[in-house]
């Protein structure tokens, strides 16, 4: 009886410390939006710049908000347009406020399906240079994540780097975007991925006469995502960009991002 029992102890043990051991489940993180042949999201931008000469300041913001509904009708392509879009702002004067709603409004663009996930193409221009030229596109560029290609779990941290030529005022410039990622959490059916960025653009002369309307190109940024990995998709994903303390002449330029996409489920 005391054989059976000290054995009974002992397989215990052992099964009590394999399940302790044992490696968590991992997962493939990915994204799938060929799957269905409408998405739609929301996404709010907000800007604010501080601009200091000698004893002033100035605090100007700027806001953008809009509706984005994204086709799959073109093999491997997702192309997104944009409805509904409120734009505020306190460095551009009624006429190019309309102008940035008409524009936005007739805007489409077209993100590569590589896989089911969207993907910015490291070829095309992407316009930075002030407000009048700010695009959706821009804002996907740091609201998309990039996934592992690999299954993995929470704890789990990943880099990528790449060169986007960026369009300023001064004209088209390499602009190397680093990121680096973590796997944070997996609840349910719900993964939260983090990442910090850095886009670093080589410096040009800068036009002072257009300052106070000028984003700069070079800065860091934090992100979090959360996706479904049933449906792989993202439900909500958040960006915040700050740019070094610049100076120009003898203005001092502080400017920070903030953007924030929403997944909608209904048309």
């Amino acid at each position: 009886m005391k054989k059976i029992l000290l054995s009974a102890l002992v397989l215990f043990c052992i099964l009590s410390i394999n399940s302790c051991t044992k490696k968590e489940e991992t997962l493939a993180l990915k994204l799938d939006y060929g799957s269905k042949d409408q998405w739609f999201y929301t996404i709010e931008y907000k800007s604010q710049g501080l601009f200091t000469q000698g004893d002033s300041t100035t605090q100007l913001t700027n806001g953008i908000s809009c509706r984005l509904s994204g086709s799959t009708a073109e093999a491997g392509k997702l192309t997104v347009k944009t409805e509904n879009i409120v734009v505020t702002s306190d460095m551009l004067n009624d006429e190019e406020t309309q102008q940035l709603t008409e524009k936005l409004s007739k805007a489409e663009y077209k993100l590569n399906l590589v896989d089911g996930q969207p993907s910015i193409d490291t070829t095309a221009d992407l316009p930075a240079g002030s407000l009048p030229e700010w695009d959706i596109y821009t804002q996907l560029a740091k609201l998309l994540p990039t996934l592992p290609d690999k299954p993995v779990q929470p704890g789990f941290t990943w880099e990528r780097t790449a060169t986007l030529p960026i369009k300023t005022i001064q004209g088209t410039l390499p602009c190397e975007v680093y990121r680096f990622y973590t796997f944070d959490t997996l609840s349910v059916n719900v993964a939260t991925i983090s990442w910090k960025f850095r886009y670093s653009a080589e410096e040009e002369a800068v036009d002072t006469s257009n300052i106070m309307k000028q984003i700069p190109v070079a800065g860091n940024g934090t992100g979090t995502a959360q996706i479904d990995v049933k449906g792989n998709f993202i439900l909500q994903a958040e960006m915040e960009f700050k740019t070094p303390v610049a100076t120009v002449g003898a203005v001092t330029v502080n400017w920070q991002e903030n953007a924030i996409l929403r997944h909608e489920s209904g048309e």
